[in-house]
């Protein structure tokens, strides 16, 4: 199982995020779009509130969560398979579609 961590910050004139980081995000992707693994992506901003979307990638195309699907995906560990502590002051949010 492969999971990374990508910042980025976004303004008014875009994204931004080191080079390093988006070779490995772009890696992940990569894996994700061929559908040869189960995959999945969750965006979670760090404003206030912080807000949690996400996806699940089916044959390679990237499956909006609602909310209810985006909290159980972010509160359960994948490396034991368990229930993880939601963090306090993380909303959940329906994801919108999207298309790679």
């Amino acid at each position: 199982m492969a999971t990374a961590i990508f910042p980025f910050i976004q303004d008014d004139e875009g994204m931004a995020a080191s080079g390093s980081d988006l070779y490995v995000f772009c890696d992940l992707l990569a894996i994700a779009v061929t559908g040869a693994h189960p995959s999945g992506m969750i965006l979670r901003t760090m404003g206030q509130p912080q807000v949690a979307r996400g996806w699940k990638f089916i044959d390679g195309d990237p499956m909006p969560l609602n909310r209810a699907q985006a909290f159980n995906a972010y509160t359960n560990h994948p490396d034991y398979d368990g229930p993880i502590m939601p963090l306090p002051g993380t909303e959940y949010a329906d994801a919108p579609v999207i298309h790679i």
